[in-house]
């Protein structure tokens, strides 16, 4: 345990592993036992965007052939520059590492709730480790890393083993970490590994036990129709997405990971369905029957993202549904969400009178999908602009 940490009133925990480890699943499984999720690898993208502290000192540093038509950073093309050549991906990091950590430190002292989960590829490389109290690393062989990258991302395998040789080797990480996950098995097994090293936090640290129980305090008026990560709840959705009709819902809500499983098959659509549950925040209808009623939300870089499940909601008492946007927005701000979407398979009456506009779907619609929907907005709290110290 580090006792670096001078903040008594946070937990902070670090989660760093090679690419396409798992790291990010392991984040979203600690936001369903209570932590606000950063993702640092995502700060790390969005810090040399126009405007933002690296920005004219990265495209200095790359030149202007990194930049798109609308003069952003291509990410690809900055790619390719960094992970063929270790000295230009140390100049990378040396221009955004300070400003990811700066950011890193202000969400810790604006999240609602005391225990903070930080995904980091090099969160050691970048110093936040000092700032961690426990800080866990996450595993898998590269044969596995190859089919997750490769299926979910579309990475070819000379780019992953690229960037697999840009990173640090895991040796000196692996002493140095206080939670070693091996996500080498089925997702199961990654989630009762979860459960386990928090229960183990629990009972070893009496700072993580009194701010866990501060951070149930604190969400409890917000998950009363919550649902947590279980085979039977995954076994009721494989049952009802095998219907054709219903099947294009669940392609459109697993993305990318659809493409990891063979959901025709009813096991592998078993383990799907507990992927996304793991991976997604879930509510249920009051009053419904599962799993026409679920809520399934994605929480990406302070933008929610909820899927009503399979069926109709417009159906539902106003007052129904009411209760449990309700709920949803109030996890949404101590989670710092500041916009939540929804989409539904029909235009849902009553709404407009809970604060959401509709807005236009085909924006936002995978153009490979057939499925219809329509997209309600709604702004839920002030962008947090992490950047305003240095700027200032």
């Amino acid at each position: 345990m580090n006792k670096k940490h001078k903040n008594r009133d946070r937990f902070i925990i670090g989660i760093t592993g090679k690419i396409g480890s798992g790291k990010s699943l392991v984040r979203r499984m600690l936001e369903r036992l209570g932590c606000l999720s950063v993702d640092a690898d995502l700060l790390a993208h969005q810090v040399y965007r126009r405007g933002t502290p690296a920005y004219n000192g990265v495209v200095e540093a790359f030149g202007r052939g990194i930049l798109d038509p609308s003069e952003e950073v291509n990410r690809r093309k900055l790619a390719e520059i960094v992970f063929s050549d270790t000295a230009a991906l140390r100049k990378l990091e040396a221009l955004t590492h300070p400003a990811v950590s700066s950011a890193l430190k202000r969400l810790v002292e604006l999240s609602p709730l005391p225990i903070i989960a930080v995904e980091a590829i090099k969160l050691f490389e970048s110093g936040f480790s000092q700032y961690c109290d426990s800080i866990w690393l996450v595993d898998a062989s590269l044969d596995q890393v190859n089919e997750r990258l490769q299926k979910t991302r579309g990475t070819a395998t000379s780019e992953i083993s690229a960037r697999v040789k840009s990173q640090v080797c895991l040796r000196e990480k692996k002493e140095q970490a206080t939670v070693l996950i091996n996500n080498s098995s089925q997702i199961q097994d990654l989630w009762q590994q979860v459960q386990s090293a928090w229960e183990s936090l629990l009972e070893k640290s009496s700072d993580f036990q009194r701010l866990a129980v501060k951070a149930s305090e604190i969400t409890n008026p917000f998950i009363e129709k919550y649902q947590m990560p279980t085979m039977e709840l995954a076994t009721t959705m494989a049952d009802a997405y095998a219907v054709s009709s219903a099947f294009p819902a669940l392609v459109l809500e697993a993305g990318n990971l659809y493409d990891l499983y063979h959901p025709r098959d009813h096991s592998e659509r078993i383990n799907l369905c507990f992927h996304l549950l793991c991976d997604r925040h879930v509510w249920i209808m009051p009053g419904s029957e599962l799993p026409a009623s679920l809520f399934l939300a994605n929480f990406t870089h302070f933008t929610g993202n909820i899927f009503t499940g399979l069926g109709k909601i417009s159906g539902q008492p106003e007052n129904a549904y009411r209760e449990i946007f309700q709920q949803i927005e109030g996890f949404c701000r101590l989670h710092l969400i500041s916009s939540l979407r929804i989409n539904t398979f029909e235009k849902t009456k009553g709404m407009e009178k809970l604060g959401f506009c509709l807005v236009d779907g085909e924006k936002m619609r995978p153009s490979e999908s057939k499925a219809e929907y329509n997209v309600y907005e709604k702004e839920i709290m002030p962008l947090i602009d992490l950047f305003k110290e240095q700027e200032d």
